[in-house]
């Protein structure tokens, strides 16, 4: 059995490596170009009236910009460097974690998307909507109710912040290398589970959670690979998925669009203990709104017409 999961680690680790340098490359590079152009400082500036509306503070705008136009630990590294933010309660740090862990690294999970087969116009906007209902909900409810309003206990430490190119390219260089070993690590990880039946007891387990937000049970099995692995990483398996079980195109969609809102649960979430935010909400209450979320999209997407789902929703099937 040992051999068998060897061998096909190294069999899907090295197509999805390709596959994901493949869209890592030009992102990166991209987004150099973009932060040397000031598109961060420019995107913290239209974010800036959100995070006041969320009793977050402007400053704070930085940090989710930095987070969606590079990935999370930008985002952590802007954060340990604001005076302004170590002094937040609880209830302010779920409310940015939230906000970073549902749109980050936007570039690069836009394309997987966008390879999946869904149209970014929409699901865009959807996310970005979301995200802030989501981190509205909560801190105005806490806020009401009295609830996490003790100090956040940030363990963090700042961040030495270099941007110069060559540090840029060798740290980019970097990542690349290291990016291997970790996706061998983490398709080994996701063998070992689906030889033991871990995924098919999740599986079991929520799919019939997964088909209250009208989720088929046939896309049971990408949705948790999502949630596990995150869109990034999971973006081979869902094009293998799809190929090999040829799921429905709405079915394809709702599962990528809970996926927008909750992934990576575990590794993305636990960083956000270093500035203190609560695991419960940004687990079982995002995960749960998630669902409330997506069954109202099943509405429209499960009773459109075909004409309508193919104009604004989905681009191509995968073949």
């Amino acid at each position: 059995m040992i051999k068998n999961i060897l061998k096909q680690t190294f069999f899907s680790g090295t197509q999805i490596y390709i596959f994901f340098v493949k869209i890592m490359i030009p992102t990166l590079i991209f987004v150099r170009i973009l932060g040397d152009l000031g598109g961060i400082d420019y995107l913290a500036k239209a974010l800036t009236p959100v995070m006041e509306f969320l009793n977050l503070g402007g400053e704070s705008a930085l940090v989710w910009a930095s987070a969606i136009l590079v990935n999370l630990y930008a985002g952590l590294s802007i954060f340990s460097n604001m005076e302004s933010l170590q002094n937040l309660t609880v209830a302010q740090a779920t409310t940015i974690s939230l906000l970073v862990l549902i749109v980050h690294n936007i570039f690069m999970e836009m394309a997987v998307v966008r390879m999946v087969g869904l149209k970014l116009p929409f699901i865009t906007l959807f996310r970005f909507i979301s995200t802030v209902f989501i981190a509205f909900l909560f801190i105005k409810t806490a806020n009401n109710m009295g609830f996490y309003q003790e100090s956040a206990k940030i363990i963090i430490e700042p961040q030495s912040i270099n941007s110069s190119f060559e540090l840029w390219a060798i740290n980019s260089l970097k990542s690349l290398i290291f990016l291997l070993f970790v996706i061998y690590l983490i398709v080994f990880i996701v063998e070992i589970l689906k030889a033991i039946k871990i995924t098919n007891l999740l599986e079991s387990t929520l799919s019939p959670i997964f088909r209250l937000a009208g989720i088929s049970k046939e896309a049971s099995n990408i949705t948790v690979i999502g949630l596990l692995l995150g869109l990034a990483y999971g973006g081979a398996f869902f094009i293998e998925e799809i190929k090999n079980k040829k799921l429905k195109d709405r079915d394809i969609y709702l599962s990528i669009s809970l996926l927008c809102l909750s992934h990576a649960i575990i590794e993305d979430t636990l960083l956000m203990i270093l500035i203190g935010a609560d695991m419960f909400i940004l687990v079982v209450y995002r995960f749960f709104i998630t669902l409330f979320i997506i069954w109202l999209l099943s509405l429209v997407v499960n009773n459109c017409s075909d004409r309508f789902f193919y104009k604004y929703f989905f681009h191509k099937k995968i073949k």
